[in-house]
């Protein structure tokens, strides 16, 4: 991922370009789920929790999920109470982090009266994805 796409401090926190195809024509709605499964935690940190894209969308300009800047998208909470797209800030000399963008195809739209954090969205999409996809982005400090 590029130097900008990092979080702050380390980078700018510009939301990387993103395209895709291939929606099945039954989706209602897409989610898309970023996260570092190689941070020294128990857990993956949750960098992105994006729902309510449109499925007839196919692509994120860079920096369209940044904080604040997409009207179009409702954003969860990540790791750390963080909302909207949060880059990586891997623990420096810790080695290469891969950043895991899973996009997922739903056939029915998941609606929350708070923003969500991870579990109360994969607790609402059990049994509704038709399809999924991802990309692994690389980031090192």
């Amino acid at each position: 991922m590029p130097r900008r796409c990092a979080g702050l401090g380390v980078g700018e926190n510009i939301s990387p370009a993103l395209e895709w195809s291939g929606v099945p024509s039954p989706a209602q709605e897409l989610a898309l789920i970023m996260e570092d499964p190689d941070a020294p935690l128990r857990k993956p940190v949750v960098h992105m929790i994006a729902l309510g894209i449109a499925p007839t969308r196919t692509s994120f300009a860079e920096g369209a999920l940044s904080r604040g800047t997409n009207g179009d998208v409702r954003f969860g909470i990540g790791s750390f109470s963080r909302k909207g797209y949060q880059g990586p800030r891997p623990v420096p000399g810790h080695g290469p982090h891969r950043y895991l963008l899973q996009m997922l195809a739903l056939r029915r739209p998941v609606l929350f009266k708070e923003p969500p954090k991870l579990d109360a969205v994969l607790a609402a999409i059990d049994g509704n994805v038709l399809a999924w996809g991802q990309i692994v982005g690389l980031f090192e400090r």
